[in-house]
Formats: structure tokens, C-alpha cells, sequence
């Protein structure tokens, strides 16, 4: 098949002139592609094609003239004669490259914050267990002074809860 139209913003932004588009083959388009979308885009448009869809869009990064990838996004129009042959194959495209940008930078920051809960949640535990253990060995030996018989053995058992106190102050400083 071969182009009959190609918009000036179009050109412009692959930086191509309209006649050199003119001229691509449909070979010398799929070669623009990125190598990671070749097999996507063809699939896409082929099957949308066998099954005589008249409307669909796809994605796909392609090459300008400076050897720099574009995002696209390609809506096409097919218009079919009574066989059920295409005729007409009408492509609107439109740069996507901010879009897909924005959408890398917030699956950045989404991946980044969830490793940071994961963080957050594990440091929680261990302060949790900490501050647990703290307060059970303190709350056992205030036990041990309500049961101490002499006031020797209820010093004794004090000593050990002011070591259990500065142990929980310790824990909750740090």
C-alpha cells in the first residue's frame, strides 16, 4: 500500500519531509518501530484486519529521523469494500512520549514507596516485639515486688525494674 497523507506536525516531529514519508514502504515503517513493539503492532493491526475491524488503536515507539524514539499512539480507520478487502487504511497519530514519561516517573514513585512500607512495616515489627518484651518483663517483675516477702528481696526485684525501664527508654530513643 502506499501513504497519500501525511500532516506537517507529523513530519515535524519525526523529522522527516512529507516526501520522504511519502516514499516509505510499508517494510521501511515496521523497520522504524522499536524491536520490542514490531511484533505487537503487527499482531494488532493484522488481527484487527482478519477480523474486519473498522476502528482500533495501538502503541508503539518509532524512530524519528534523529535516530530518537517517539511514543505513539496510532487510531486507525479502515474502510472495507464489499469483499471484505481493505481499501483505505487512515491513521491518526499522536505523540505520547509526556504521557508515557509520566506514567514511568509514577510507576517509579509507586515502586518506591512500597518498598519504603515494606520497610516501614518490618521496622514496626521489631519495634513492636521490642517495646512488647519490655513492658512483659517489666509487668513480671512488679509481680515479683507485689509477692516479695523482704523488703531486701522487694530492693532486688526494683533494681531489676529500673534496668527493664532503661532498657524500654533505650529502645523507644533509638
Amino acid at each position: 500500500r502506499k501513504i497519500t497523507y501525511i500532516s506537517p506536525s507529523y513530519c515535524q516531529l519525526l523529522g522527516f519531509t512529507p516526501s520522504e514519508v511519502m516514499e516509505m514502504t510499508l517494510d521501511d515503517i515496521f523497520d522504524k518501530i522499536h524491536k520490542d513493539d514490531v511484533l505487537k503492532v503487527k499482531e494488532t493491526v493484522y488481527a484487527n484486519l482478519l477480523n474486519r475491524m473498522k476502528y482500533f488503536s495501538y502503541e508503539f515507539r518509532f524512530k524519528g529521523k534523529n535516530g530518537k524514539y517517539h511514543w505513539r499512539e496510532d487510531s486507525a480507520s479502515v474502510i472495507y469494500d464489499q469483499a471484505g478487502n481493505y481499501i483505505n487504511y487512515i491513521v491518526v497519530s499522536r505523540d505520547i512520549s509526556a504521557l508515557k514519561k509520566a506514567d514511568e516517573k509514577v510507576k517509579r514513585l509507586y515502586s518506591l514507596s512500597k518498598r519504603l512500607n515494606e520497610k516501614l512495616l518490618d521496622f514496626t515489627h521489631i519495634i513492636s516485639h521490642n517495646i512488647r518484651s519490655n513492658t512483659s518483663n517489666m509487668s513480671m517483675i512488679i509481680d515479683l515486688i507485689d509477692d516479695a516477702q523482704t523488703e531486701k528481696e522487694k530492693a532486688e526485684y526494683f533494681e531489676l525494674l529500673k534496668i527493664s525501664n532503661n532498657k524500654l527508654s533505650e529502645t523507644i530513643f533509638h
